[in-house]
């Protein structure tokens, strides 16, 4: 036969040092009779003998008075103390069975969503805190924030579980998606680790609570997910915990954009940005806000079918040179987060350019194409060196350098070009015939890019058939601005030999090749900056080709470098959980930089030395908005840097698929069982006691009917 055991534990055990005051009756008792003094006189002798017969009841009556008394500061006392009993049937001889929980809490954007004036994060931290109140003194807590990462918030089993509350309400909501299958591998880890054998744990459980949307718990059905998920039923019991109720109510913008102008600086004069509606309803009024710099533009009402996405663009007419953030806004949902996109741009009046001659005169028709205007110049200026004179010359001060058939770098070369092209540089190198293959080789670089020169291998000259180029990126936004007579011109390049160039596939975007793989044009990623590799030779009278004086050749470079001119402006344009790694010209070490998060809160990093330049780094973009970083001496400026969402976590509609062949449920029952009376639930019961005594004490009192004996 089992037996059922209550066994009792108390929340605030401290509070039963107060248990000395049931000592105060007996004191105020002995007290009260030490004062008593006996007097004699006349009428006495009447009524010694009343007196005598009716001693004993009154002495009783004294006793359970005194004892009440006691018996309620004892109840107040343990009522202070928590009291709570659970059922004890599976316990040992020790006392109660122990039961180690890991409460994981989804953190994703969507659950923002608003359930009446609280957001589904907040019902979760909700929740989480009465599962942690009603658990057992002996029990253990782990806490894991479901995010893109998940966060390990409590690893080693916590026992104070007002410690661990206090975790748990300081959690915030993060503004990115979420994995399941990392978090999962996580909490087993937890459950299997060899540590748990010492604290005597005899069940574990898994509590995830979540708004049990389609984007995280689809998830669940990779063939991986389920092997941890078999893996974590072998060792605990695990609940899944839906604290939301289903709205599908979402907007979200998707997508913000600048619009090329025709000038050569690349400069935005138009926005795009797309809403799309989420909602299972159609959408009418939504409100759209533009703002740049804080200040408003334009406001307008759009409407929106189910599932529909529109486009709305914006025209800003002189926009003042200097660095801008336009932000774009809607109204009209419960989701807020995906409701704002910033953009960061930056407005220039001209773009400089370096040219770099191997020989004297190689670059005099380029620079022409550079700056038809020259020497005037409009909105590309340029500057004509030769090679001899590049170290000495202030590069960071230009936007671009092209190199025209240099013959060879040595390591300063390279370094201030590396240095160059991380803090967002351009970069064209011009592969003619006095380059010297093997030095080019040796500055070759495979992502990611640190130091070098090349994302590949150089070789030897080849004859390339007339008529045989082809464009292999028709939808790169460099060629978005080509008409049909553009593009069929531009295959008819007149190019008789290349410089044959193998690109690493990671960095290269190969935009002209020839029939047989041969490229010819080639765009990479370095750092922050943008780079260029043209197989050829552009020097006047050059055997190689005549693309320099081809008519599309001059919109071909252009437009290569507005996009290097926008992608160095990418570089303060972030999406959540992205690191931040940004590189500024002064040298220096040690030297610090304060950052003011979207939420006002306040973080530093520390600027470390990167060749001429200095760099620093920032990985705590959780939340969306809009970062200010200040720089302390020697470089003593400020600048901005922009964090926006990815919206796969706007889709909000709830996970209908059927993964219980699996071994898992979802359910939106209560996350957690417990077979025990709560704190309050004790709580009250002794305090209903204590009135219960209290009034029969005062029952008890000889006055509490009236005078005896009238």
């Amino acid at each position: 036969m089992m037996i059922n055991i209550i066994a009792m534990g108390f929340q605030f055990p401290g509070m039963w040092a107060w248990s000395v005051a049931v000592a105060i009756p007996i004191i105020l008792h002995l007290l009260h009779r030490s004062r008593s003094q006996q007097m004699d006189w006349a009428a006495m002798q009447f009524i010694e003998r009343a007196l005598a017969e009716s001693q004993a009841r009154v002495r009783l009556n004294q006793w359970l008075r005194l004892l009440t008394r006691m018996a309620v500061i004892l109840l107040v006392v343990t009522a202070l103390a928590g009291p709570r009993a659970s059922n004890s049937a599976q316990n040992d001889i020790s006392g109660e069975a122990r039961t180690y929980r890991v409460i994981v809490i989804d953190s994703s954007f969507s659950m923002s969503e608003m359930q009446g004036n609280e957001s589904t994060f907040d019902l979760a931290i909700k929740k989480a805190t009465e599962i942690i109140r009603v658990s057992d003194e002996g029990d253990g807590i782990s806490l894991i924030l479901l995010s893109d990462a998940p966060e390990l918030v409590i690893s080693t089993p916590a026992f104070d579980h007002d410690d661990v509350v206090a975790e748990v309400v300081a959690l915030e909501q993060l503004h990115g998606s979420a994995q399941l299958q990392p978090t999962l591998e996580r909490a087993l880890e937890l459950m299997s680790s060899d540590s748990l054998g010492g604290f005597g744990f005899e069940k574990i459980e898994l509590i995830v609570i979540t708004d049990g949307d389609h984007l995280l718990w689809s998830q669940a059905e990779s063939e991986a997910s389920k092997r941890v998920l078999d893996e974590i039923h072998e060792r605990a019991v695990m609940h899944v915990h839906i604290v939301r109720e289903v709205t599908e109510n979402n907007l979200a913008i998707t997508g913000l954009t600048g619009v090329n102008d025709t000038g050569g600086t690349g400069n935005f004069s138009r926005f795009s940005a797309t809403v799309k509606s989420y909602s299972a309803h159609p959408v009418s009024n939504v409100q759209l806000t533009w703002r740049l710099d804080g200040k408003l533009l334009e406001r307008e009402s759009i409407a929106l079918q189910p599932g529909e996405s529109q486009s709305v663009e914006l025209q800003v007419d002189a926009i003042p040179t200097g660095s801008h953030v336009l932000e774009c806004h809607i109204n009209g949902d419960n989701v807020s987060i995906d409701n704002h996109r910033w953009l960061s741009f930056t407005t220039r009046s001209e773009v400089k350019v370096l040219l770099v001659e191997g020989t004297q005169g190689d670059a005099e028709i380029l620079q022409l194409v550079f700056d038809p205007e020259f020497p005037r110049g409009r909105t590309v200026v340029t500057r004509r060196i030769d090679k001899t004179l590049f170290a000495s010359t202030a590069v960071f001060s230009f936007d671009a350098i092209v190199l025209c058939d240099v013959p060879s770098f040595d390591q300063g070369d390279i370094a201030r070009l590396s240095d160059f092209l991380q803090r967002g540089g351009t970069v064209f190198i011009i592969a003619g015939d006095s380059v010297n293959v093997e030095n080019y080789n040796q500055w070759s670089w495979e992502p990611p890019f640190r130091t070098g020169l090349i994302p590949g291998d150089l070789g030897g000259p080849v004859d390339v058939a007339p008529q045989s180029l082809s464009i292999v990126e028709n939808g790169h936004s460099i060629l978005q601005r080509f008409d049909d007579d553009l593009l069929r011109s531009l295959e008819q390049l007149p190019v008789q030999r290349i410089r044959s160039f193998t690109p690493n596939s990671d960095a290269c975007q190969s935009l002209l090749v020839f029939e047989d793989a041969a490229v010819l044009y080639t765009v990479f990623r370095a750092g922050a900056g943008t780079g260029f590799f043209l197989a050829t030779d552009t020097s006047s009278g050059s055997e190689w080709s005549e693309v320099v004086t081809w008519p599309v050749f001059l919109p071909l470079i252009h437009e290569s470098l507005k996009y290097a001119m926008q992608r160095r402006d990418q570089s303060r344009n972030f999406k959540v959980g992205d690191l931040v790694r940004r590189v500024v010209s002064v040298p220096t070490r040690n030297a610090r930089l304060q950052l003011t998060l979207p939420n006002e809160q306040q973080r530093s990093a520390i600027l470390e030395p990167f060749q001429e330049s200095s760099h620093w780094s920032f990985e705590e973009t959780l939340t969306s908005g809009v970062y200010l970083v200040e720089y302390d001496e020697p470089i003593n400026k400020q600048e901005q840097f922009i964090v926006n969402v990815s919206n796969e976590e706007s889709d909000i509609r709830p996970y209908d698929g059927d993964i219980a062949g699996g071994g898992f449920d979802i359910t939106n029952e209560p996350a957690l069982s417990v077979n025990s009376a709560t704190s309050s639930e004790w709580y009250r019961i002794v305090l209903g006691v204590v009135v219960v005594l209290l009034i029969g004490e005062w029952y008890s009192r000889p006055d509490s009917h009236g005078v005896e004996g009238a």
